[in-house]
């Protein structure tokens, strides 16, 4: 169970980080079980709750009894969010007039980013918000049947004029991890399409969803021609996933897939005693890993030898080195890709 401050609460470990409820905040709880949270005590008043808000990253609660149409619950502190998730990724975009979410449902928490610090007020249980012009735009996927909630997940935003090629509404979108595992999926829906890549819970034994900075990748579906591309993704950044990350298309163009292969960012990266570093082979190869100072000079040979096509691990013991930035890079083929660590002393 995590909180706005992302303490945390572990039953197994009999840890307490979080310290008493607030029922002014969300809550993001993972359960081994299908299971029912039944909170017992005084009804609150909604109208006489303020929610605060503060800059960036928060977890609300919705206190009333009837569910009610997420932009019009935000309408007074609109101007001020970047957008609004709920627990199964669907998301608010105030901005880009695109509800995904529709209803905030009672008993929900939801995750929202503010520019700036705010106050939310609820009205009454007696009372019921107009009707809303924006209703919740339908975007799961028909083709193709995809259901992942892993806890962690980043947005794409796709304006209509970022399209280079036709598309229509009822053609779908496909979001893949470096060996095509699939990780979002989403309905073009004009004028804005949204889709929520999942990234890896790191609680479970397996690869479930994307590493922090493993590229991703996207296939369109034409309806019309039943037919699936790969689609180029142009933004000013990296395609790489980041949790929380929110990017807005550019361009989006097809493209033929070249094989290749991955370097991960170090994880953690500031670290002191020992880090883990990732890479993704599309093919099997021969490969060298090797470290860095900053100005150049080789300090380690992480590995240097025959690896099979996937995802493979190294744990680096970096206690000895003395604190500053290095390099770590693979080479593989020809080609070669570096990526910084910083050590902490």
């Amino acid at each position: 169970m995590l909180k706005t401050i992302w303490a945390a609460y572990l039953p197994d470990w009999d840890f307490n980080g979080i310290g008493d409820l607030n029922n002014l905040e969300g809550y993001q709880i993972k359960v081994n079980t299908n299971c029912t949270l039944t909170v017992e005590g005084q009804l609150i008043a909604p109208e006489n709750a303020s929610i605060p808000i503060q800059q960036g990253w928060n977890i609300i609660s919705y206190l009333r009894e009837n569910s009610a149409n997420a932009e019009l619950v935000l309408e007074d502190i609109s101007e001020t969010l970047i957008i609004v998730k709920d627990y199964m990724g669907n998301a608010y975009l105030p901005n880009w007039n695109f509800n995904g979410i529709g209803d905030f449902q009672v008993g929900q928490g939801y995750q929202l980013k503010a520019h700036s610090p705010t106050e939310l007020h609820y009205i009454s249980n007696d009372s019921d918000y107009r009707i809303s012009e924006q209703q919740k735009i339908e975007n799961k996927t028909e083709n193709i049947d995809f259901n992942l909630n892993t806890g962690s997940n980043m947005h794409l935003l796709i304006p209509e004029e970022a399209w280079s090629l036709n598309v229509k509404n009822g053609d779908e979108i496909y979001a893949y991890d470096a060996e095509g595992k699939m990780v979002g999926s989403s309905k073009v829906t004009l004028p804005n399409t949204v889709i929520c890549f999942w990234g890896d819970d790191e609680t479970t034994t397996y690869k479930d969803g994307l590493y922090i900075s493993e590229q991703w990748h996207i296939k369109l579906w034409s309806s019309t021609s039943q037919t699936l591309n790969n689609i180029k993704i142009k933004h000013p950044g990296e395609n790489t996933y980041l949790k929380n990350q929110i990017i807005t298309a550019e361009s989006v163009s097809i493209y033929e897939a070249s094989k290749n292969f991955q370097l991960f960012d170090a994880i953690p990266n500031p670290a002191a005693n020992e880090t883990l570093i990732r890479i993704y082979l599309e093919d099997d190869a021969k490969i060298q890993l090797n470290l860095f100072d900053i100005i150049g000079t080789h300090i380690q040979t992480i590995s240097n030898g025959f690896y099979t096509k996937g995802y493979h691990e190294f744990n680096i013991d970096i206690s000895g080195l003395s604190a500053g930035t290095y390099l770590y890079q693979i080479s593989t083929g020809g080609e070669r890709k570096s990526k910084r660590l910083e050590v902490l002393k």
